[in-house]
């Protein structure tokens, strides 16, 4: 059997020399599912072969439609798929009638040829970054340890469909980290765009101010083939390599580099000494938006808890709640109490805060820090204690959830393991609608972490 490739580029080399074909890339990956438990709440495998039958025919007869024609791919079970109900990893929606077309995004990989394998697992409702499912079942870690972990959430299943070799192509979705903190726990690239970069129709919501689309994969040359495809602008030849040499590259001081795990503090001071190497220029300094976004988050709750809690309004009035997971479903009751004052108070404080930041940060800088202060731990740890449920879910989205507070489109790259093999993630942020200009830079990023 041929080797197995891992990246979008490697599948296009393998299908144009006829050493794969699409077909039997989706039977490989059909077949790997077992080594995937819980990874995805529904499997399309009717579709993915269909899909794949026509992608081998178009490389047969010279009309394949580009890099993700005949890959496999996977998303989150918050994008409606044709034929199929969307869950929102809740037994509430677990048997709603199916959809008839697919989401505007999910179209848009259909249409560039990427064969569906499913949609996958995600902590219920996509409300907390753990990656604990007790209705679907919690997909453990893909670096397996003597006691399973946590895979990151809410984008769980997205994000061990890739790092087990079953998608190439994943989309997920976040709100306070959803997307990186699973990419960051799995050794993955995970992007975290705007909320406007892709079309978020018929995507389930959580917080309609913040909810973005992203992409988890194996290396951000995947990451920009995705982003290219879904907003239909393409990759321009002159950005195909991306130097570090006029790149500034600020290490904030203060919360986002307290409490971290030894190997995260560790990973991180590597990571910056690889890039300062690679030629971008390290400044070690406060960013105050970044630490007074959090202050607010303290002092008048999150925006994603008070619009999660008006979303599921009729939901939480309704006999139907008592099927929620208990920690979501408290988690929700405590947002109910968010006053409108606290709310507006938020969104303003926001507003003003995107405004000092876009003004304060160069066009070529980026904001570095740990994607999570710590590695995954134990499923055991978290599933066994309410306190602990509750304190490490803080913990874990406290990096992350500044990035969707400010509207910062992030990228974490893999920057190391810790003492039991773990990974850890490096978030590299820009301002408001910088997406183009950090995703090129990344190249250059992902090269120097890969050496340091």
């Amino acid at each position: 059997m041929h080797a197995k490739p891992q990246t979008l580029r490697e599948h296009s080399a393998a299908y144009a020399s006829g050493a794969l074909s699409p077909v039997e890339a989706i039977e490989r990956a059909l077949d790997g599912l077992a080594s995937a438990p819980h990874a995805f709440t529904l499997v399309t495998a009717d579709r993915a072969r269909r899909e794949a039958e026509a992608s081998a025919d178009r490389w047969r007869n010279g009309r394949q439609r580009g890099a993700l024609d005949g890959v496999p791919g996977a998303v989150k079970d918050l994008f409606d798929v044709a034929g199929t109900p969307t869950s929102a990893g809740s037994l509430v929606y677990r048997d709603d009638p199916v959809k008839e077309t697919d989401a505007p995004v999910v179209a848009r990989l259909a249409k560039a040829g990427v064969c569906l394998l499913g949609k996958t697992n995600l902590t219920e409702f996509a409300f907390s970054g753990l990656g604990i499912n007790p209705h679907f079942g919690t997909p453990p870690n893909a670096f397996e340890t003597d006691e399973p972990r946590i895979p990151g959430g809410s984008s769980s299943g997205a994000a061990i469909a890739v790092a087990r070799g079953l998608a190439t192509v994943s989309l997920g979705t976040d709100t306070s980290g959803s997307v990186r903190i699973p990419a960051a726990m799995n050794g993955l690239v995970g992007f975290k765009p705007g909320p406007s970069r892709y079309n978020r129709t018929s995507v389930f919501p959580l917080s309609p101010t913040l909810d973005s689309i992203g992409i988890l994969a194996r290396c951000v040359d995947d990451v920009r083939l995705i982003d290219a495809t879904l907003t239909g602008r393409g990759i321009g030849a002159h950005e195909t390599a991306q130097g570090l040499d006029g790149l500034t590259v600020i290490s904030p001081e203060g919360m986002v580099n307290e409490e971290l795990d030894s190997a995260v503090a560790e990973n991180r001071d590597a990571a910056l000494a690889a890039v300062e190497i690679a030629g971008a220029d390290v400044v070690r300094c406060r960013v105050g938006e970044l630490d007074a976004a959090m202050e607010l988050i303290n002092r008048h709750g999150s925006i994603a808890g008070g619009e999660a809690a008006q979303v599921h309004r009729e939901l939480l009035a309704s006999e139907s709640s008592r099927l929620i997971d208990p920690r979501i479903l408290a988690r929700l009751r405590m947002a109910q109490d968010m006053r409108a004052s606290d709310l507006a108070a938020l969104l303003e404080g926001r507003a003003g805060l995107k405004r000092s930041l876009q003004a304060g940060i160069g066009r070529r800088s980026l904001i570095a820090f740990p994607t999570v202060a710590r590695t995954a731990p134990t499923i055991a740890e978290i599933e066994t204690s309410e306190e602990a449920w509750f304190s490490q879910n803080a913990l874990i989205l406290r990096n992350t959830m500044i990035g969707n507070f400010l509207d910062m489109p992030g990228v974490t790259l893999p920057s190391g393991v810790d003492g039991n093999g773990l990974p850890t993630g490096m978030l590299f942020s820009t301002t408001t609608g910088r997406e183009a200009s950090l995703l090129h830079a990344a190249t250059g990023l992902e090269a120097a972490l890969a050496h340091q």
